[in-house]
């Protein structure tokens, strides 16, 4: 009795193996899929991260410049005013020496 397969049984099992080779497709599609978008958003990060190393580098030019010159500014006007440097030194250091004492 059960070693008879019906033609049903034999349809649904044909039926069952459609299936699950589609199922076997449709996962080897996906798996494919999820390879090429990753490889797309590892380039794209890829991407920024070099744009980003460029905009870095181009600030850290430009605040290097800035600090070079503001640095120049300060020696040219010490040697150009030295007297009122110091005089300009010792005022602040007096505020800050109130400061302090004031806190204590």
């Amino acid at each position: 009795m059960y070693d008879e397969v019906s033609p049903e049984d034999a349809n649904n099992d044909a039926n069952w193996q459609v299936i699950r080779e589609d199922l076997d497709r449709l996962r080897a599609d996906l798996a494919r899929l999820g390879e090429k978008s990753l490889a797309e958003g590892q380039d794209k990060l890829a991407e920024e991260l070099a744009s980003l190393r460029i905009k870095a580098a181009s600030l850290a030019s430009k605040v290097n410049h800035t600090g070079r010159s503001a640095h120049e500014d300060v020696i040219s006007y010490v040697r150009d005013n030295p007297i009122t440097s110091v005089g300009g030194a010792f005022g602040l250091g007096l505020l800050v020496s109130a400061l302090l004492a004031r806190r204590s």
